[in-house]
């Protein structure tokens, strides 16, 4: 019995950051496996990336590469391009769908960690906990204003909301530039990122540690 091969592959892949060298390797890479490749959006069909940038500056609200191999007949290939998101879209060819699962991988590794660390739910729940303990070993005897943890427990949470919504908006727009053009700040985004969030949860478990030896017995 033979299997059946497959043809097709979709996926759509969240949390992805890229800039322009990536879009010029998508292409190359294209180029290399002769499949003809458009630029477009929703209204024009551009060129090059070149004047895409031109025309739509170098953060467009979204773009899409459809590519075809000439010698196979309805063969298609899509990708589209938009904030925090790439879909990939493969059909009628096997080597498209193999080619769509080799994007796959290229495109999860441009996934970075703090995408998935700075999840606005994440932080909520987290937020929550530590409230919710510090409540907990709190003296029966202790006479806490019933709202006075309620109260930190929502500016808390908004913080970390606006932070995670601020990363995801400012960091996973389409970037049309090249990484290197971007300045200090934006090439180690990744590393100030980590060393913020080292910096609050340090100095939560030491308000944590310091509130438990100072409770009385």
């Amino acid at each position: 019995m033979k299997q059946k091969k497959k043809e097709s592959f979709s996926e759509s892949i969240s949390g992805v950051r890229i800039f322009r060298d990536d879009i010029d390797y998508i292409i190359s890479r294209c180029q290399n496996k002769s499949i003809s490749i458009v630029i477009s959006d929703e209204n024009n069909i551009f060129e090059n990336l070149d004047e895409l940038v031109n025309l739509k500056g170098n953060s467009p609200s979204k773009f899409e590469l459809q590519g075809k191999i000439e010698s196979v007949n309805y063969s298609y290939l899509r990708i589209l391009f938009e904030p925090r998101r790439v879909y990939v879209l493969t059909s009628g060819s096997e080597q498209l769908c193999s080619f769509g699962y080799e994007l796959k991988d290229y495109l999860i590794d441009k996934i970075p960690w703090h995408y998935k660390v700075l999840n606005p739910l994440i932080w909520f729940a987290v937020t929550w906990i530590i409230i919710q303990f510090w409540v907990a070993i709190q003296p029966k005897d202790s006479k806490i204003i019933t709202y006075q943890w309620l109260f930190w427990f929502g500016i808390s949470a908004l913080i970390i909301w606006l932070i995670s919504l601020a990363n995801r908006y400012l960091n996973f727009r389409i970037n049309l530039s090249r990484k290197h053009d971007h300045g200090f700040i934006k090439r180690n985004s990744d590393n100030l990122i980590l060393a913020i969030i080292s910096a609050i949860v340090g100095a939560v478990l030491a308000l944590l540690v310091s509130w438990l030896t100072n409770s009385p017995k």
